[in-house]
């Protein structure tokens, strides 16, 4: 049992090293928060085996990537949003004016 926690540990940290290095990048947001997600439950999977450092660490890391992967997704959609409604309001103009 020793020997798959561990491996589970290190697992949960290489899903938090992944979605570490991507968390910025806007496009895979939904992707980087599942991997974060799945880290955090490997994590406590492994910390219930077998106490290990990687476990710990990939529970961490997986926490703050999912922490910043969603306010960075959020910000990113009100930034979408609001790059909408203005171009609609500008289209809006631009369609009143010939008239």
């Amino acid at each position: 049992m020793k020997i798959a926690g561990l491996i589970v540990g290190i697992f949960s940290f290489v899903l938090s090293l992944i979605s570490w290095l991507f968390v910025a990048l806007p496009v895979v947001q939904i992707v980087i928060i599942v991997l974060a997600i799945a880290g955090i439950v490997l994590s406590a999977i492994a910390g219930k085996k077998e106490k290990s450092g990687a476990a710990t660490a990939g529970l961490v890391f997986s926490i703050i990537a999912t922490v910043f992967a969603t306010i960075w997704f959020m910000t990113c959609g009100l930034c979408v949003m609001c790059a909408a409604c203005e171009l609609e309001k500008a289209a809006n103009a631009a369609a009143g004016a010939l008239n």
